[in-house]
């Protein structure tokens, strides 16, 4: 809220912003004044941003600077289904889910890849910006993660291979994301 000055008269304010993705509404009035600023992030890639409210006294050369700091993350990851070919509906939305070791699954969702990108054998952990994990029910340690590795990844659906295991038929698992060195967890608030 912009309060009157000192004296305690009113003061006709501008308000004005150094970016194009800082938005200041009302851009004048008079004081008391409820001003409402806010980021519009649609067109802004993942990265830190600064810019500048200023406010002025129109009848007097006097102005205040907000300094504004914008951290702009990652897309939430959700996961509308895990599949493979001999169970085409495994889980939806998964939780636990069983797979074979060293079949081919597919999960489906949003924002699960930087990029559109595929490998070929031997095939790379690390693909789009994104690693696939397939942890244990007892164990919530990456250290006891098996990571897939990964064949076709798009930010709407990726192609992966389970790791082999000495396992005989399907083992449950959950499904861990790493994003940027960080652990997202379905189902699971982040690690």
């Amino acid at each position: 809220q912009v309060q009157s000055n000192t004296s305690g008269t009113s003061l006709a304010a501008s308000i004005s912003v150094s970016v194009p993705w800082l938005v200041a509404s009302p851009q004048n009035g008079v004081t008391p004044l409820n001003l409402n600023i806010q980021p519009d992030c649609a067109a802004l890639a993942i990265g830190n941003y600064t810019g500048m409210v200023v406010i002025k006294d129109t009848s007097f050369t006097d102005s205040q600077t907000v300094n504004v700091s914008l951290t702009v993350g990652q897309p939430i990851l959700s996961v509308t289904a895990v599949t493979n070919a001999a169970l085409p509906r495994l889980d939806m939305p998964p939780n636990t889910i069983s797979l074979a070791p060293r079949s081919m699954a597919t999960i489906f969702g949003t924002n699960l890849a930087d990029t559109v990108a595929s490998s070929t054998s031997p095939w790379s952990s690390f693909l789009g910006g994104t690693e696939v994990h397939l942890a244990g029910d007892a164990c919530f340690d990456s250290s006891c993660d098996l990571i897939a590795n990964l064949i076709y990844v798009s930010p709407a659906q990726i192609n992966f291979l389970v790791p082999d295991t000495t396992a005989v038929g399907p083992v449950p698992y959950r499904i861990v994301f790493v994003r940027d060195g960080q652990r997202i967890e379905i189902g699971r608030a982040h690690v």
